[in-house]
């Protein structure tokens, strides 16, 4: 019961965020609504062909009888000139119903699922990354101290409350654009659900590295830098590495070590893919996932661990 009391303080501390991101997630549920409403996506029109291949059709039709014709000038000045073959009607616009297509709302499910995880690991991060920061200020970190309650429930419970303000927020918009696009086009892929789960269990695991940066340093400027700064820029290199660093480097023992440091640190953007391979029914990597779960459960025993033995 004690560690639910300070799970349920996290969240009042927090409303007013909850209600500005609650806010956010409504205003572009309201936008898919109209969208859908003034779109219609199962009578989507398209054309056969480019102009491109409109272009090279007509020159196949029309050039065999322009070069027979000019053979034929050549041989007989004065013949009469072959008349040309009528143009061909343009072709003919299929109509796609997207009931039948599931892939090409999968495919759009994916993209979705991206922007959830990159909006809700900034939002979240931004509004999260002052709990800890805020509960070790004089009076607050006092009042909890006088409490029967251990430093490790308070530690957790701020923490799993934190967790929480993110996964309400992630759950109410994926439901909502699942919802939408499922009535829309009658197609119903419960896998993009899944993104809820992603995106928390993502932030869960950056979380833990927050709390540590956040009983070290006491700033949440610090803690939103150095974690922005990795999701952001470190760790989209060492997920292209192969592609990209290692193109840079000649010498095998860098790249194991930077492929072992790769493996050691959490992997936001793998979340993503493991997201859009779950909505579209493809093979899963599940060893990103663990590994980030390893570095996770290994910071929140480091932050207990100091939070524990800390002087206030």
């Amino acid at each position: 019961m004690k560690l639910f009391a300070i799970i349920e303080d996290t969240l009042r501390s927090r409303l007013s965020t909850i209600i500005v991101f609650l806010s956010i997630s409504a205003f572009f549920l309201v936008i898919g609504v109209i969208v859908a409403v003034m779109v219609d996506p199962s009578k989507m029109v398209t054309s056969i062909t480019t102009s491109q291949q409109n272009a090279s059709q007509q020159g196949q039709n029309q050039g065999p009888g322009r070069q027979q014709g000019q053979t034929e000038e050549e041989k007989d000045p004065q013949a009469p000139q072959q008349p040309q073959a009528p143009q061909q009607a343009p072709p003919p616009q299929i109509q796609i119903d997207l009931s039948t297509v599931p892939k090409l709302i999968e495919f759009f499910q994916t993209g979705l699922a991206g922007f959830i995880h990159f909006a809700a690991l900034l939002l979240g991060v931004f509004a999260t990354a002052g709990i800890i920061p805020n509960t070790l200020e004089k009076g607050t970190i006092d009042l909890f101290l006088s409490k029967p309650v251990s430093r490790a429930e308070i530690l957790t419970g701020r923490y799993l409350g934190g967790g929480l303000i993110v996964f309400l927020n992630t759950a109410f918009f994926v439901t909502g654009a699942w919802l939408i696009i499922s009535i829309k086009t009658g197609y119903w892929n419960t896998p993009f659900l899944a993104v809820m789960g992603t995106v928390t269990v993502s932030y869960l695991i950056l979380a833990a590295a927050m709390m540590i940066l956040g009983i070290s340093t006491r700033s949440s400027a610090a803690t939103i830098i150095i974690v922005f700064f990795f999701i952001y820029l470190v760790a989209p290199i060492l997920q292209s590495r192969e592609g990209f660093l290692f193109q840079l480097i000649d010498s095998e023992a860098i790249k194991s070590a930077i492929s072992a440091i790769y493996y050691m640190l959490p992997k936001p953007g793998e979340f993503t893919d493991f997201a859009g391979k779950l909505i579209m029914h493809q093979e899963l990597s599940w060893t990103p996932i663990w590994s980030s779960a390893l570095f996770g459960g290994a910071m929140y025993g480091l932050s207990v661990f100091v939070f524990q033995r800390k002087d206030f």
